[in-house]
């Protein structure tokens, strides 16, 4: 039970071995298939960053095996020199239209928006669904309440 509260160790690698183990324990529980891909290794300093990315790929894995009808789930966490993305695809049935404004897009859309990041959707009938987090890579690495503040305080200062 407190790894369900707290999934993400307070390492720089803690979202990536999070992530391994969430699926290997979902696989287990759910026989079907989500498997995590990380071609490269992603670390991630801000807990509280790895802990928004860690939550949004469970909220998407949740609704897939719940909602989608699926086979398989893949959450790939990838980076690039400017970008942390994740992504988590299934093949189900794509998001209908009554359920593209659920509560559980609307709180991944939050905590995206928390990290600075952005949430996009990709969905097609019988074709699955992707979700896909992106965020600027600096902005992994710093505490987003603190970046925020010190923007605020830099704004009315400039005023």
């Amino acid at each position: 039970m407190a790894r369900g509260l707290r999934p993400v160790e307070n390492v720089p690698e803690g979202l990536m071995n999070g992530l391994r183990q969430f699926a290997r324990e979902v696989s287990g529980i759910q026989k079907r298939k989500v498997l995590f891909k990380c071609p490269r290794p992603v670390v991630i300093s801000d807990h509280l960053t790895a802990s928004h990315l860690f939550r949004i790929a469970q909220e998407a894995v949740n609704n897939a095996l719940k909602h989608a009808a699926c086979h398989k789930v893949v959450i790939t966490l990838a980076t690039t020199p400017e970008r942390v993305i994740l992504v988590i695809a299934d093949d189900g049935v794509g998001i209908r239209r009554a359920r593209a404004a659920g509560m559980g897009l609307r709180v991944m859309q939050y905590r995206a928006n928390a990290v600075r990041g952005t949430l996009a959707v990709e969905s097609a009938p019988d074709k699955g669904t992707k979700i896909i987090c992106s965020l600027r890579r600096g902005l992994a690495d710093a505490d987003p309440g603190r970046a925020q503040n010190d923007s605020s305080s830099r704004d009315s200062q400039t005023k």
